[in-house]
């Protein structure tokens, strides 16, 4: 059980070091007006938090370091999106 415990933890760093590397300009760039949210976490993995979420309107963000990533959605679809820290 134990062992089992210890590949959780790991699969778990792993799978947090694959999605902090999808910040970047290149998979920024591929989030585009219109893109489904489905697309962008496929970009961008699963966002670090909701900045506000209003009926089917919603931001969410992405963050690692100084790289903050805001997408804007409106029923599910990108209608904006910003960024501060990327190269």
């Amino acid at each position: 059980m134990r062992h089992f415990a210890f590949l959780v933890v790991i699969a778990a760093c792993s799978f947090a070091t694959a999605a902090d590397a999808r910040l970047t300009m290149e998979n920024y760039n591929k989030v585009v007006p219109g893109a489904h949210l489905a697309f962008v976490y496929g970009c961008l993995g699963r966002e670090t938090s909701v900045n506000s979420q209003h009926g089917k309107k919603k931001s969410l963000v992405w963050k690692q370091g100084t790289t903050t990533i805001r997408v804007t959605f409106d029923n599910d679809k990108v209608v904006g999106k910003s960024q501060s820290g990327l190269k």
